[in-house]
């Protein structure tokens, strides 16, 4: 959310089950270049286990001055494999679009909801009304989330002002709050959307996500997301601090975030041999579905 720090560039967090775990490598960052994947889970850095390791330990393991090294043991489909990395400066990257002139798709790619991605997808829209396209792929793979007051704002554009976008459930210790559309409105009649997900997709992502899902806004395609949906509080105590969860998210249609994820409507893989030769088979799924409606 800074906007850039030295290190290797991905969004770590605990799984379910407690496992320190990449969420997302970011754009064009040296994570990404070397091969780390989404959902990969991290087993040592630099030699040190990361067993009962908190994220904010790994964290300082991982960033460090620019052009030196850090060293990853990964396990990713129960096999472990070793993935060096040179650290570098890493400029967090928010959103990218354009319009695919062969099939009138335009595409909105957001990589972290930031304090000002929200005024960015703005422009964004603003571009794809001006294009005359009225179909649009908005692609959240990989974005690991961030101000919830982005999501929030973005979902806007495309629900009715009032209509629920996501609810801060409580189980009945304090009151529910529920965030609801401001109704910014701003998407042609008549636009198909269709948004891209995967297990590196966490926090607001799956809130932008889920809502327009729930509301039959956007059709979702690719795999289920990471299910980052927990509310937490800082609590001082005696010059420390105490992290706790209060309260988790929950979609409009009733659907708990945390440790389920949201599925897609339309289920593509993609593999790191696609990966590897260029293939994005997700994307050309989202494609056929704008263009022919099938």
């Amino acid at each position: 959310i800074a906007g850039n720090f030295g290190g290797v560039g991905m969004e770590i967090g605990a799984n379910k089950d407690g496992i320190l775990t990449v969420i997302a490598p970011l754009k064009g960052t040296p994570a990404e270049k070397a091969g780390i994947l989404a959902g990969d889970i991290i087993a040592t850095i630099d030699g040190t286990s990361t067993e009962g390791m908190s994220t904010d330990e790994a964290v300082k393991l991982i960033r460090g001055e620019k052009g030196t090294k850090v060293t990853f043991t990964m396990v990713r489909d129960g096999k472990p494999l070793t993935i060096p990395v040179v650290r570098d400066t890493i400029n967090v990257p928010t959103i990218d679009d354009s319009l695919d002139e062969k099939t009138g798709v335009y595409t909105i790619a957001l990589y972290t909801f930031t304090a000002n991605s929200s005024n960015l997808f703005d422009g964004a829209l603003a571009r794809f009304r001006a294009s005359g396209s009225h179909l649009l792929l908005i692609d959240l793979r990989g974005n690991p989330g961030g101000y919830l007051e982005a999501a929030v704002r973005m979902a806007s554009h495309f629900l009715p002002e009032g209509a629920v976008i996501v609810t801060e459930d409580y189980e009945g210790h304090q009151d529910n709050v529920v965030h609801k559309s401001l109704g910014g409105g701003g998407i042609p009649a008549g636009t198909k959307v269709a948004i891209l997900i995967n297990q590196g997709s966490a926090s607001a992502s799956e809130i932008l996500a889920g809502a327009l899902q729930d509301s039959h806004a956007a059709t979702l395609v690719g795999t289920r997301s990471f299910g980052k949906g927990s509310v937490q509080e800082l609590v001082d105590i005696d010059g420390g601090s105490l992290k706790i969860t209060v309260a988790r998210w929950v979609t409009p249609a009733g659907h708990w975030i945390m440790g389920n994820g949201i599925t897609p409507d339309i289920k593509v893989d993609r593999t790191q041999e696609d990966f590897t030769a260029g293939k994005d088979p997700q994307k050309d799924r989202a494609v056929q579905f704008l263009t022919t409606g099938k």
